[in-house]
């Protein structure tokens, strides 16, 4: 591993377990350091759900811990897993550019593209969240647009499901431009702009609710925000469909353990 490898945290919420069994224990979060290449160290921490004995952690004491390893670590970046900033009550926010980079490049087959895109429907910012709502399209489509840049060469059909094109816009004339690839704007998945075993879907959107059935065979399906829902209603539904995210490339990247450096121990000293 590289001297000064960049570290980005991972925080992983472990159900069931309290941090404390006595009022007099030490608080132990267990932490693995992993090299994930490319000048990149990922600490993976298990957080877990309860205080001591299945009572509730106090929010602000908790993100003060959490809070607190990051400063230690110096951290380029961290990721909260979705469930755990539910608890915390902490806005969920896209993984790190260089973790959606590795669950991307976990797909070999780019020949039907298919984006999940903004949808007023799903607007969670309300009237008086404009400049938040631009700021989110504006985060997703870059992010996108970074992650599939060296994949265009391979694409052949781009189609991108949404109800405001106007915010892609600009991405898609450069698609064209650049590469000749037409895009199509849909507002709704539909199986026959895609094709059998040529597939992947790039989901974007929070809270959106995967037509299974719209969804071409062994298609594979990249959920940005990594939601417990879709992937098991995909894994329930669609056993052919090969779900991906950053929640489940970081889950069996910890348990298979393979260029895992360092397993220990961090000991958090509790504020009196």
């Amino acid at each position: 591993m590289e001297e000064h490898s960049k570290k980005i945290l991972y925080f992983h919420l472990e159900r069931g377990k309290s941090a404390k069994k006595y009022f007099w224990n030490s608080f132990q979060m267990p932490c693995v350091n992993i090299d994930m290449g490319e000048g990149y160290e990922l600490l993976f921490y298990d957080v877990p759900e309860f205080y001591m004995g299945g009572r509730q952690w106090e929010k602000e004491s908790l993100v003060e811990i959490l809070q607190r390893e990051l400063e230690q670590e110096n951290a380029e970046d961290y990721y909260l897993q979705p469930e755990l900033s539910g608890i915390l009550e902490i806005r969920e926010k896209l993984p790190p550019e260089v973790l959606l980079h590795k669950v991307v490049k976990q797909n070999l087959c780019w020949e039907y593209l298919f984006l999940i895109g903004w949808n007023a429907a799903d607007d969670e910012y309300g009237d008086e969240g404009a400049f938040q709502r631009m700021d989110a399209m504006e985060e997703q489509k870059k992010i996108f647009a970074i992650l599939v840049q060296k994949y265009l060469p391979r694409i052949n059909h781009f189609t991108v499901v949404t109800d405001r094109p106007e915010v892609y816009m600009d991405f898609t004339d450069y698609v064209y431009e650049e590469y000749g690839i037409p895009a199509s704007y849909v507002t709704r998945l539909e199986k026959r702009l895609g094709k059998n075993k040529k597939t992947v879907i790039l989901d974007g959107r929070r809270h959106y609710f995967p037509p299974y059935a719209a969804i071409p065979e062994e298609a594979s399906y990249i959920d940005f925000w990594s939601e417990n829902k879709k992937r098991s209603l995909l894994e329930e539904k669609r056993k052919d469909i090969r779900y991906l995210s950053t929640v489940k490339f970081l889950d069996t990247l910890a348990k298979n353990g393979y260029n895992t450096r360092v397993n220990q121990t961090h000991m958090q000293t509790e504020k009196k």
